[in-house]
Parts: structure tokens; C-alpha cells; sequence
């Protein structure tokens, strides 16, 4: 490991460190980059770590970047001192969501809203509270309870205003809910959408 004469501390290992952490009044900030091995991480104030967001889409802007935070090589023990002198707070593990993600999740919840907003007032509530959370689901071999979205976009085109299509099977058969909280089976017989209650 390579050594630095310390005017105060003799032999040591070495950190660098920007020149704010050297001049400037006390907790102005202490961030580390990943050690290198070579005694201890490169560090620089809160100052310097706002402008590197900024400053590190290219080699030009990192250079000038590393100029004006003009970093200076000190012994592990001025490092140390300087890292409690400057601390400001704990690390704490954030979860960030990427912007992309935050967009898809505020786009569902709107659709949800939406959606829901289009429901008649009479279907029964388990059922919304059922189908808002969930995509369609396989209720047996021959049926399957289907998502909000699904259910939407089917009873968009039904002649029935007082009947709402929550279930289709694998053939054209579905079931719907009625004004009156009933439960209708659609059979298709020939062409034909018989009820069976």
C-alpha cells in the first residue's frame, strides 16, 4: 500500500479529498466514491457531489468537474477527522422508482379511476372491489371472471343496459348480473344467446 508523509500523523495511507472539505466551515457534506485500494475512496462536499449530477455526461465536463472541486491528497488520519467534521446524516437506502415505472403505475391508477367511473351504480360492491385489483381470472375449465378492463370494453357493446357481462366461457356462452342482482347464464344455442337462470 502506498504511503504519504504527514506533517502531523507521519507515514500513512492516503485519501483525496476535495479542497472545500479542506477550507470550508464544518458539515458541508461527505460523500465517498468506491475505494480504488489505495488507502481510502476519493471524497468531496455536497457542493461537489450537485455539480458531478450535472457535470459527468462526458470525459470534458468530468475533467472540469475534477478541476473545480481542485482535489488534494491527504493522510488517512486528516481524512477521517474531515469525514466526522463534515458528515451531515446517515446514509439511508432510498427507494428510487424510476420515472418510467412512477408513469406506467399513476397510468393504471388512472385507468382504474376511469373505469371505474364507467360502471353502473347497481353492480354489487364485493364484485367492483373483486375485479379492480385483479387480471381476468380462470374460474374453472369452462369459465373465467374477467379483468375491469375486459369487462369495460365487452359491456361497451351490449344491447342489455340493465345487465352487466362479468364472466365469458371458452365458447360464446358469458354470465351477466342484472339490475336486480341476479345472475344470468347466456347460453349459445345455434345462433343464439339463450338465458338460463
Amino acid at each position: 500500500m502506498e504511503l504519504i508523509e504527514c506533517s502531523s500523523h507521519g507515514a500513512q495511507p492516503f485519501g483525496v479529498v476535495c479542497t472545500h472539505l479542506l477550507t470550508n466551515e464544518k458539515k458541508s457534506g461527505f460523500h465517498e466514491q468506491e475505494d480504488e485500494g489505495h488507502g481510502k475512496p476519493d471524497a468531496w462536499c455536497n457542493e461537489c457531489h450537485e455539480r458531478w449530477q450535472l457535470m459527468n455526461r462526458s470525459e470534458a465536463e468530468r475533467e472540469q468537474w475534477e478541476e473545480l472541486c481542485d482535489f488534494k491528497m491527504i493522510c488517512a488520519v486528516c481524512y477521517d477527522k474531515i469525514k466526522e467534521e463534515h458528515q451531515t446524516v446517515c446514509d439511508i437506502d432510498l427507494e428510487v422508482t424510476p420515472a418510467e415505472q412512477l408513469k406506467d403505475q399513476l397510468v393504471r391508477q388512472q385507468c382504474d379511476v376511469i373505469l371505474t367511473g364507467s360502471l353502473p351504480s347497481w353492480l354489487p360492491d364485493l364484485y367492483i372491489q373483486t375485479i379492480s385489483d385483479i387480471a381476468t381470472q380462470v374460474i374453472s375449465v369452462e369459465a373465467k371472471l374477467l379483468s375491469i378492463e375486459e369487462a369495460v370494453n365487452i359491456n361497451q357493446n351490449q344491447k342489455r343496459a340493465s345487465e352487466w357481462v362479468f364472466a365469458t366461457s371458452t365458447a360464446d356462452d358469458y354470465w351477466t348480473f342484472d339490475d336486480q342482482q341476479n345472475i344470468i347464464y347466456y347460453e349459445q344455442i345455434d345462433e343464439e344467446l339463450v338465458p338460463q337462470k
